[in-house]
Order: structure tokens, then C-alpha cells, then sequence
């Protein structure tokens, strides 16, 4: 990172001197790591490394700084791909910036994080917990289902039209009306694909949110707008790959994966390739 030149009026800044010792130390600190726009890691295990390479303090004192910073408007969070991201506000007030050049991604009213700091990283990965295991849950339940019914139409093929008629009488009755049979409802190729990616980003440690899983979809339709098969070459090759995010077909991947594939979107690569070479 470049040298910084900050001015004398954040001394006299009444948001910085809402902080402690200990934050506002961490807050210098912070200063020298952002890039020249004010951007640097949000996650705590990171920050701890980065601010305090020499010192041993801890994942939770260096969370509780961050979100310090968070409550008092020094800073706000951002989310990017997954990952956590901070911004300091006013950074242009503080200091000069001669040559900006962006380290990370751009902050916007889209991924920008609001609410409490101190949930925000919790309820991301408490919401795509809890979907998962309700997506798991059903799907066991529709599988259960499915086969109890094939077992019952196979050793008592009556034991249908009967458990029909019986339902019929109880509702003419001002019974309770039958219940509608459980339907199996079956993923594409292209959902596995993607719920075997959302599986490689949880084993290495790193869950995509919705809102990244929206935006890999996105990237998805631009690199081959409605074409199924290759989406599902491009996701298969970034869990291969372990990347977190997807990226464009490589054309021997291609190939491999398909055989001549008289697609055009691999055929685009193969010949820019060739150029290159």
C-alpha cells in the first residue's frame, strides 16, 4: 500500500474520538492497509493478521473494533462474491490521494451490508444453513413418499382405488377433504450443477450468499445467453477448479468434457485461442 498523507482535521474528528484507545488504535492501523479508495478485508480473521502482524490480539477484540467503527460511521461493510468487505466513509476528507488504483471490489448501494455489524456475518450464514437444511428435509421427505407409494401400488394395486373411494365418502360426509398427493418435483441438470457448486464453496470454507449466487447467474446468461449445456460446462469447470466464482470456458475443457462440440460459444474461445497462439 502507498504511503499515506493524512490530514490534521481527523484529530478533531468527533466520530474518532467516540472511540477507545484500543479502537482507535486499530483505526490508525486500519488507514495504512485500505487501498486509495478506503477499501480493505472485513472479516476479522483477516483484519487480525493484516492490522496487527507482530501483536497477539484476538479474532474477537479485532471484531469488536471493526464493528466500533461500523456504529459510530467511520466505516460500513460491503459484500462481494461471498466474501466481506469494509469502506471507510470520507476518505478523501481525511487524506490526499494522488494516483487512486482500486485493490478491491467497488462498494455500491447493491452489496453494500446495513443493520447491526455484529449479525450481519451470522445471519448470511444462518440463512443459507437453515435453506439448506430445509431443501435436504424435502427432498428426503419427497423421496420417502415416492417410494412408499411404488411399494403400495405393487403388493396392493386395490389398496389405491380404495383409499379414493373412502376419501371421497368422508368428504361427502363434511369430512375433511383428501389431501392432495405429494409431488416429486425433479432438478434440471443445470439446478444439480449449481447445488454441487454451492456444496465445493461450502467444503472450502467459503458459502456463497444469495446475493453472489444471483450475480454467478448473471455471469452465467452473459457468457452463454440460453444455453444450458454450456452453463453447465462453465460451473462444472470452477468446482474442478475450486474457484469461487465462474469464469469463461477454456476451450480444451470444453472439448473434454463434450467431445467436438459444435457449440459456438466453445468455438468463439477455441478460435481466440488459436489466434493468441
Amino acid at each position: 500500500m502507498p504511503n499515506r498523507l493524512i490530514y490534521e482535521n481527523a484529530l478533531t474528528s468527533r466520530k474518532v474520538n467516540k472511540l477507545t484507545d484500543s479502537q482507535e488504535k486499530f483505526w490508525w492501523r486500519l488507514i495504512l492497509c485500505c487501498d486509495d479508495f478506503g477499501c480493505f478485508f472485513g472479516e476479522p480473521d483477516v483484519l487480525c493478521g493484516k492490522v496487527y502482524p507482530r501483536q497477539n490480539v484476538s479474532e474477537e477484540d479485532v471484531l469488536s473494533y471493526r464493528n466500533a467503527l461500523v456504529n459510530v460511521g467511520l466505516a460500513f461493510l460491503y459484500e462481494y462474491d461471498g466474501e466481506i468487505y469494509l469502506c471507510i466513509n470520507q476518505w478523501e476528507d481525511m487524506q490526499t490521494v494522488r494516483t487512486p488504483r482500486r485493490k478491491f471490489p467497488e462498494p455500491t448501494t447493491e452489496n453494500r451490508l446495513s443493520g447491526n455489524p455484529a449479525t450481519i456475518c451470522d445471519n448470511l450464514q444462518h440463512s443459507e444453513t437453515v435453506c439448506d437444511k430445509l431443501s435436504q428435509s424435502e427432498t428426503k421427505l419427497n423421496k420417502k413418499m415416492s417410494s412408499r407409494a411404488r411399494a403400495e401400488s405393487i403388493s396392493n394395486p386395490s389398496r389405491i382405488h380404495l383409499d379414493s373411494e373412502s376419501e371421497y365418502e368422508n368428504e361427502s360426509k363434511g369430512g375433511k377433504p383428501p389431501k392432495a398427493p405429494a409431488k416429486v418435483v425433479k432438478k434440471s441438470e443445470f439446478e444439480n450443477a449449481i447445488d454441487d457448486f454451492l456444496e465445493m464453496r461450502k467444503k472450502i470454507k467459503k458459502p456463497a450468499t444469495d446475493r453472489a449466487m444471483k450475480t454467478i447467474r448473471g455471469k452465467l446468461e452473459q457468457m452463454a445467453p440460453g444455453d444450458e449445456a454450456t452453463q453447465i460446462l462453465i460451473i462444472e469447470q470452477s468446482i474442478e477448479h475450486c474457484w469461487q466464482t465462474v469464469y469463461p470456458l477454456k476451450a480444451e475443457y470444453g472439448n473434454r468434457q463434450s467431445g467436438t462440440s459444435n457449440n459456438s460459444f466453445i468455438g468463439i474461445v477455441s478460435n481466440n485461442d488459436n489466434k493468441r497462439n
